[in-house]
C-alpha cells in the first residue's frame, strides 16, 4: 500500500497538543458552569445538575490527561535554582573569589 508523501504518519499527541487539549478541556468545563449558573437562574434544577455534572467529568478528564502527559513528558521539570550555581556550589566554588 503506497503512503502519500504529504501525509505524515500519525503519532502520538505531543506536549505541546496535549497542553492545548488541556486547557480547552478546562475552557470548556468553565462553559459549563456558566451554563448551569443560568439554568439555576431560570429555575432549571435538573438542567443545572446537568451542565454541572458535565463540567465535573470535564475536569476530571483534563486532569486524567494532564497525568498521563507527566507521566509520558520527556522534557524535565524546570529547576528551581539556576544550573550554573549548583555548578559552582557542587565544586566548592561559590562564594569564593576563584568563581
Amino acid at each position: 500500500m503506497m503512503r502519500n508523501a504529504f501525509v505524515p504518519p500519525r503519532q502520538a499527541p505531543g506536549a505541546l497538543v496535549s497542553r492545548d487539549a488541556i486547557k480547552a478541556m478546562r475552557s470548556m468545563a468553565s462553559y459549563m458552569d456558566a451554563l448551569a449558573e443560568q439554568a439555576g437562574f431560570a429555575l432549571r434544577l435538573d438542567a443545572e445538575r446537568l451542565w454541572q455534572n458535565a463540567a465535573d467529568d470535564k475536569r476530571r478528564e483534563a486532569d486524567q490527561l494532564e497525568r498521563a502527559a507527566k507521566g509520558r513528558s520527556v522534557i524535565p521539570e524546570i529547576p528551581q535554582t539556576n544550573p550554573v550555581l549548583a555548578i559552582l556550589a557542587r565544586h566548592g566554588r561559590l562564594g569564593s573569589a576563584r568563581a
